[in-house]
């Protein structure tokens, strides 16, 4: 059995995503600064964690991390 905790981060209020090129074909809903975030949260969660990313009306919202914790087998 293992333990799990979840952390919910908001990204700051901006304007509207503004279409970046990434080989040939416009990025949408990822800057520079939401990548970087990103990986952040991927760097904190551990070996067993998730990271999920929230869209609300058609903006990215919220970064998810879930970190679990295995306790090994029962003794």
């Amino acid at each position: 059995m293992g333990t799990k905790t979840t952390n919910s981060a908001a990204l700051p209020e901006r304007e509207p995503p503004q279409p970046q090129q990434q080989q040939g074909r416009p990025l949408r809903y990822l800057s520079p600064r939401i990548v970087q975030a990103i990986e952040d949260a991927l760097s904190t969660v551990g070996p067993f964690g998730q990271v999920r990313l929230v869209m609300s009306r058609g903006k990215l919202r919220y970064i998810e991390t879930t970190q679990s914790h295995d306790l090994g087998p029962p003794e």
